[in-house]
């Protein structure tokens, strides 16, 4: 199950285009982005023509450890 999670993630953040493809995280802000895969936030920055993962976060935790 794990290495499901972690392909699906992978291949998830694989498909990134652009920069305002997916929403701004509401609590980290500008210029980071997140997007959902299961019950898993991933939340990443894009700096020229590169994709930051800053953190994956699982979304059943408290949202203030975040932080």
């Amino acid at each position: 199950m794990a290495y499901k999670t972690v392909e699906s993630i992978v291949k998830t953040t694989e498909n990134i285009l652009f920069s305002g493809q997916y929403q701004v995280d509401e609590f980290l802000g500008e210029p980071y982005r997140r997007l959902v895969v299961k019950h898993f936030k991933v939340i990443y920055r894009i700096k020229k023509d590169s994709i930051f993962i800053f953190r994956v976060f699982d979304t059943r935790q408290n949202p203030s450890k975040l932080k």
